[in-house]
């Protein structure tokens, strides 16, 4: 606005009323026509550029949030698939990319700022749509892996790029709304004294020059005053914008408090009366020492910038994690005269992160380390021990019978022991070492920092399992459930980096199930012999299954003779023709084929091989009364099948069922007595002789004895060998063959290998023989060279065709 315009309407009254008063009222005038032009700039300016930085200020803080809430929203996801649906998923985050689109749109239109970062924020944007549908497609699959790899790979650096180019425009939007407040402030108070200044020259003026010049001039200044009422709206939707969501506060230069929102409030506790002039640091947590606030301040005095998380204290004295952002705000001439800051509250962030981390490196039932992070521990303590020159241990742990308990008092109940003998074992423990839960009732130890001396390290080991072995012995109480378990343990020496991780807990491994082997609630050390001995076991293994349709399997024949030394029969031992390992005893084999199940199988085979030659033996008059007794184990015994398989071997045959004679040992007494009995008293049916095996040894209950359908008890070998010195021997020998001749039973003993041991027997009333002193296991032809009938040599070649 000219001069000219400013006095056109008082022209004429000046005319008039400027006699006199010339010199006065011009000064007057030159004051008020420069008070004009900067009210009339200010507004104009400030009706223009207002509206930029809160609307790009506003903008910019939703799409933040947005961006928050759609990362929250995929790690829930993550979280906890459960609640995971394509429909209400897809359409929550699409809304969310909806509103974030909009407000990016905004802030491209408004921004005063370097646009390079809102081009590069609409970038991210968009690859970040892409990522997240790839991310909540693999979510929806439950695709976990994947889905956690691509949030930790590509979105999360993609959302900390964008909240960084968010962080920018808040900033520099916050600055210019910051800036706004401030200078509207200076003004406010400088246009009002100025304008009681004018009004008071003005009212003088009035006096002297007339009313009807005051009355113009002062409708003028209510129009001015209007103009700086519609300013001061302006600034409180400036104010508006300041109450984000996001705490904010203002310092001066000497870091005195001069503003703060209701976001602060709410987030820190303290009422804005309460922090007003006073310095920041009353929120200090005491977690970050002096080093880390002077370099804080060091980047702010030489950027105007800084950001981080930072552990602030609340009101309350609770401590919480937060992200902390302050900017410089500079008059015109670049001098700081206030701070702003920024804070969030990153409570609920921190605590997903702790929960994703808890999942991926701890059990959730016992809240030990799991076999993930065991293995990034032990891996550590090999690279120690070979810088520093010790060893470690590694304790492989297995519940004795858990299993047994699962069944009994149900799983919830496992779960209560899991925890309470976990609890047990980090109590058993130093801190520097560590406790894992593999899985199941498996747990590993590992122990660090020991003797660099392995004959030291081993007794430090050794001492450590006794400890847990006892601890873990204690009585539990489990729901008012009194119950009690042992564990075994393998242990093996960690040494240095050139033994592999692998390596270490498989002869921890190795080293259980040694300890487990040799009777359960003990410890075993592993040597390399274990291995040996494992590796030839699995070998073993592999090759018995292939042993019977590759025709190894052999009968021998250890004849059973009468008193006079006249042949009753023979027991068949089954032998193994390994095309390797030559001649295969029986007692290297059997263990093996109990414990995979192919006795099964290699029972039917003797069975068969055992009836096959009866049938031949029946032909030949020399051989037609001679008994075959097999050793059934008890496996084989306890199928269901069993009565069919003995009928069907019979029947097929054509064999006369009182020539076979089934050898049954003491074991299978422990197992469901009562079904046992009916199970024999079907096959006694059949003509079949039972022959009780290795008496004395085992169960030995004469309650169940008499009831069993026998007819004969074998005398042990054990008992036979101190025959004749061993006095407990001959009176234990004398009471079983008492016992058996008052049950009505024929008694055999067997492993007789001299004269003093037979008449021995003979005296006390046993009448069968078998041992080396009667004949050695021999092959088919060798045992029927004894009979002097000229067929016999023939039936090796028929009993060969018939399993041909």
């Amino acid at each position: 606005m000219s001069l000219g315009q400013f006095l056109r309407p008082y022209a004429k009254l000046l005319l008039i009323t400027l006699s006199g008063y010339t010199f006065v009222f011009a000064g007057l005038l030159s004051f008020a026509f420069q008070l004009n032009n900067e009210i009339h700039d200010f507004t104009s300016q400030t009706n223009k550029i207002y509206q930029h930085p809160f609307q790009v200020n506003a903008a910019a803080r939703i799409s933040r949030q947005s961006i928050t809430t759609l990362r929250n929203l995929l790690l829930y996801g993550l979280i906890d698939q459960s609640n995971i649906r394509r429909d209400t998923f897809v359409v929550e985050t699409d809304k969310i990319q909806t509103t974030l689109a909009d407000n990016l749109n905004i802030i491209q239109t408004n921004f005063l700022g370097d646009m390079t970062k809102v081009t590069e924020a609409i970038s991210f944007t968009l690859q970040l749509q892409r990522i997240q549908q790839d991310i909540i497609e693999l979510l929806i699959n439950h695709d976990i892996t994947n889905a956690e790899k691509l949030i930790k790979n590509q979105a999360t650096p993609l959302y900390q790029a964008l909240m960084n180019r968010m962080d920018y425009i808040v900033d520099y939007s916050s600055n210019k709304a910051a800036n706004l407040v401030i200078q509207a402030q200076q003004r406010s108070e400088k246009s009002h004294t100025t304008l009681w200044i004018l009004f008071t020259a003005f009212s003088l003026f009035t006096i002297l020059s007339g009313c009807i010049t005051a009355t113009m001039v002062l409708r003028n200044l209510f129009n001015r005053d209007s103009s700086l009422r519609k300013t001061h709206e302006d600034l409180r939707i400036a104010a508006t914008a300041f109450e984000t969501q996001e705490g904010m506060l203002v310092t001066d230069t000497n870091n005195k408090i001069l503003r703060v929102n209701r976001a602060f409030s709410r987030i820190t506790g303290y009422d804005a009366d309460e922090v007003l002039g006073q310095n920041p640091s009353i929120l200090s947590s005491g977690k970050h020492k002096k080093p880390f606030y002077l370099q804080m301040w060091k980047i702010i005095k030489e950027h105007g910038y800084w950001e981080g998380e930072v552990w602030d204290k609340k009101k309350n004295g609770d401590i919480y994690p937060q992200k902390l952002t302050i900017t410089a705000v500079t008059d015109n001439n670049s001098v700081i005269t206030n701070y702003v800051g920024t804070i969030c509250d990153i409570t609920l962030n921190k605590q997903a992160e702790k929960k994703i981390a808890d999942l991926a490196y701890f059990d959730p039932l016992t809240r030990l380390p799991n076999r993930r992070l065991l293995m990034d521990r032990l891996n550590h303590s090999l690279l120690t021990n070979s810088r520093h020159n010790q060893k470690g241990a590694l304790l492989f742990l297995d519940l004795d019978n858990f299993k047994t308990l699962n069944d009994t008092l149900g799983h919830d109940m496992g779960d209560i022991l899991l925890k309470k003998v976990a609890k047990r074992l980090v109590q058993c423990i130093r801190e520097s070492d560590t406790v894992s839960r593999f899985g199941g009732d498996e747990f590993v130890i590992l122990i660090e920092a020991l003797s660099g001396k392995s004959t030291i390290a081993a007794t430090q080991s050794k001492d450590i399992a006794k400890k847990i072995l006892a601890s873990i012995n204690l009585p539990y109480q489990l729901n008012g459930h009194d119950y009690s378990i042992s564990t075994s343990i393998g242990i093996t020496l960690v040494k240095n980096k050139n033994t592999s991780v692998d390596e270490l807990l498989k002869q921890a491994d190795i080293a259980l199930y040694k300890a487990k082997d040799d009777g359960r609630n003990s410890m075993r050390f592993f040597d390399p012999q274990m291995q040996a001995n494992i590796s030839n076991r699995v070998a073993l293994e592999a090759e018995l299954n292939h042993a019977i349709e590759n025709k190894q399997f052999e009968l021998y024949y250890q004849v059973q003779v009468d008193k006079h030394n006249n042949p009753l029969g023979a027991e068949a031992l089954l032998r193994w023709n390994h095309p390797n390992r030559s001649l295969v005893p029986p007692v290297e084999f059997i263990p093996v084929a109990e414990q995979n199940g192919s006795i099964i199988s290699i029972g039917h085979w003797v069975l068969d091989a055992a009836c096959a030659q009866l049938q031949l033996w029946q032909q030949n008059s020399s051989t037609e009364s001679l008994t075959l007794a097999i050793n059934v184990s008890a496996r084989q015994f306890l199928q269901d099948n069993f009565v069919a398989t003995i009928k069907s071997a019979l029947t097929y045959h054509k064999v006369r069922p009182e020539l076979l004679k089934l050898e049954l040992t003491e074991s299978i007494l422990l197992n469901d007595i009562d079904k046992t009995i009916v199970k024999m008293n079907q096959i006694a049916a059949l003509g079949i002789q039972f022959s009780l095996d290795d008496f004395g040894t085992g169960y030995s209950s004469l309650q169940y004895l008499k009831k069993l359908p026998l007819f004969q008890l074998k005398i042990d070998k054990s008992f036979v060998d101190g025959l004749v010195e061993d006095k407990c021997d001959q009176e234990i020998v004398r009471t079983i063959i008492a016992m058996a001749h008052n049950l009505g039973l024929t008694v055999i003993a067997e492993g007789v290998e001299d004269e003093s041991q037979r008449q021995i027997l003979s005296k006390e009333g046993c009448s069968h023989y078998q041992g080396y002193l009667c004949g050695k296991p021999e092959t088919i032809d060798k045992f029927e060279a004894r009979f002097s009938q000229p067929d016999t040599s023939s039936t090796p070649v028929a009993l060969t065709a018939l399993f041909n």
